[in-house]
């Protein structure tokens, strides 16, 4: 009696738990999958096996999020398929047969989101939990920061390099540039200068040893006209 009423009761039992996942409803989820938009003409067949990696890896991040290792993928429940690939699922507690709450699900799936998309070789696209908003991947470190600062360091000295030679040989230029008119009146004031300086230097050195400006001496024959 008791093995024929505990017959009975589990198949009931396993009905109220799959009453449990439907559209909409409570802490249930919506995914939907693009294998061709994904892969092309390398796409796969979703078929049962494929429901059950999905399930073990949502088993596998409750896991893993939870630090419970009572999920398994029974505990995932998926209903609605539709041959685009497109279903509903909730997890079930295997401790007390409860939905667990939407949030912790949305929490561990966002973890390991990136898992479970290599899992199918998809991503954010093309499997899309429709309940859980993709978040942006932060920017991966660059590795090559500190080469940067240096060539830039090396780019700025050169830069200043480059712009002394161009001025020096602007510089230069204008200098060779000179007109020989210009070469030439320099040296004619030269010369001049020269010159005077030197006839003031004789005049002195002349009178210096007694000699007398012949310009201003008068002839003797030449009358003086008296004051």
């Amino acid at each position: 009696m008791l093995p024929g009423l505990f017959l009975l009761v589990l198949p009931l039992a396993t009905y109220a738990q799959d009453q449990r996942c439907y559209p909409k409803a409570p802490n249930a989820f919506q995914v939907r999958i693009s294998l061709r938009a994904a892969l092309g003409d390398k796409a796969y067949v979703w078929d049962r096996s494929e429901d059950y990696l999905f399930r073990s890896m949502v088993a596998w991040a409750m896991r893993s999020s939870l630090q419970d290792e009572n999920f398994i993928a029974s505990s995932v429940k998926l209903c609605n398929i539709t041959k685009r690939i497109s279903f509903w699922f909730v997890v079930i507690n295997t401790t007390d047969s409860s939905v667990v709450p939407e949030s912790k699900v949305e929490m561990a799936i966002r973890k390991q989101r990136n898992r479970i998309n290599s899992a199918f070789l998809l991503n954010d696209n093309t499997l899309e939990f429709m309940q859980i908003v993709p978040t942006l991947n932060a920017p991966p470190e660059s590795s090559i920061t500190v080469w940067l600062v240096v060539f830039g360091v090396i780019s700025g000295l050169v830069l200043v390099g480059l712009s002394f030679l161009i001025v020096s040989s602007m510089r230069r230029h204008r200098e060779k540039k000179k007109t020989p008119k210009q070469i030439v009146d320099s040296e004619g004031v030269n010369e001049i200068t020269e010159g005077i300086e030197n006839t003031v230097y004789s005049d002195k050195e002349d009178l210096k040893c007694g000699q007398v400006n012949g310009v201003y001496v008068h002839d003797d024959g030449e009358n003086v006209t008296p004051m």
